[in-house]
């Protein structure tokens, strides 16, 4: 499975699972605002920049694709 957290996040958002081979945050909209791909592991996205709101965080790992929705404070 994929874990994130802290949800709702105010800095970093941390991603975790078995082998994260793409990891893509997108506004509600649709708009993508951070990818990343064969991150390991764990992952830490900052989230510093990103205005407050929701987002959907699309995780790619061997055993399928994981939609998540993360808010930012």
């Amino acid at each position: 499975g994929v874990r994130v957290y802290p949800n709702p996040a105010e800095e970093q958002l941390t991603v975790e699972a078995d082998e994260i081979l793409q990891a893509e945050l997108y506004t509600l909209g649709g708009q993508k605002v951070y990818s990343v791909q064969r991150a390991g592991r764990q992952l830490a996205i900052d989230i510093r920049g990103l205005a407050a709101g929701s987002y959907y965080l699309r995780t790619v790992t061997p055993a399928g694709t994981v939609t998540k929705t993360v808010i930012i404070k």
